[in-house]
């Protein structure tokens, strides 16, 4: 027979937990982990996208090999950077050159049209810094047409770039902050995360897709979920625990609760025995 303990917890066991699965050991949930993995190094290379590649290249190590800590940092580090690019391409810092030297290693062709990318984000960023505060609004008025034709001869593919024309700095860090506010919280806090991964690894990933917008236009409904997600774990951690009741304890407490309540006057008065 069962122990009586274990009897009286599973008495007491919500429905939810009584209807739970039973958890799966540590060296199944690695090999389901590693499958995935495999799975998804797979699809990033059908992609033949060899941005993704390098992100995926990049990113990986950080999350196999480094601890929470050092992916917080990664995390911050490449949110400071996709938050700061306009102004550091403005200033001729950004390493934009030294990816497309790079790029050339590899493909001529990539390299050639990561070069036009380069050249047309300058055009657009050189219209943006004439009206860097608020932009130059939509209906394209933030795009570049030729003086004698009037055509339009800019071409978008990064979402900053779009961003920073069309609305301007405020724009732009009203966006992209906003989005990359739950990693800075997280940095103010490491030390409350400092063993969990998996708030970390979140992180990660959210910095890694917003790295991604510089060179694409990417900005899916994929980066507010994890920006979202990564909130929402940061506003568990700060709330404090539930105080959850026994079911013994109730019966005595709502007892006392109703000897303590205000008795009616109309009510009438508890009669005492008499003597005898």
């Amino acid at each position: 027979s069962a122990h009586p303990v274990a009897r009286r917890s599973a008495s007491r066991a919500t429905p939810h937990e009584r209807r739970a699965p039973a958890a799966r050991p540590d060296w199944l949930n690695r090999q389901v982990a590693g499958l995935g993995l495999l799975w998804l190094i797979v699809i990033v290379l059908l992609c033949k996208s060899l941005g993704a590649a390098a992100l995926l290249v990049a990113a990986m190590p950080l999350a196999l090999l480094f601890g929470a800590r050092a992916q917080i940092w990664a995390a911050a580090l490449s949110a400071g950077l996709l938050l700061s690019y306009p102004l550091l391409s403005h200033l001729d810092i950004a390493p934009g050159e030294i990816i497309h030297g790079v790029v050339e290693d590899f493909s001529v062709d990539r390299a050639g049209s990561f070069g036009m990318r380069l050249a047309n984000e300058e055009r657009l960023l050189d219209k943006a810094m004439e009206r860097p505060l608020f932009g130059w609004g939509i209906w394209g008025r933030s795009r570049v047409y030729d003086a004698w034709s009037g055509a339009d001869i800019s071409v978008t593919d990064g979402v900053w770039a779009i961003q920073i024309g069309a609305f301007g700095f405020v724009g732009y860090l009203s966006l992209f902050g906003l989005m990359a506010a739950p990693i800075f919280i997280l940095l103010r806090r490491r030390s409350l995360f400092a063993g969990d991964t998996l708030t970390a690894t979140l992180a990660l990933m959210l910095a890694v897709n917003m790295l991604d917008m510089i060179p694409n236009s990417s900005l899916t409904p994929l980066a507010w979920i994890l920006s979202g997600a990564l909130l929402g774990r940061l506003e568990r951690a700060g709330a404090p625990e539930p105080q959850r009741q026994s079911a013994t304890g109730r019966p005595a407490r709502r007892a006392r609760r109703t000897s303590r309540a205000p008795r009616s006057p109309e009510a009438p008065a508890p009669s005492r025995p008499g003597p005898g």
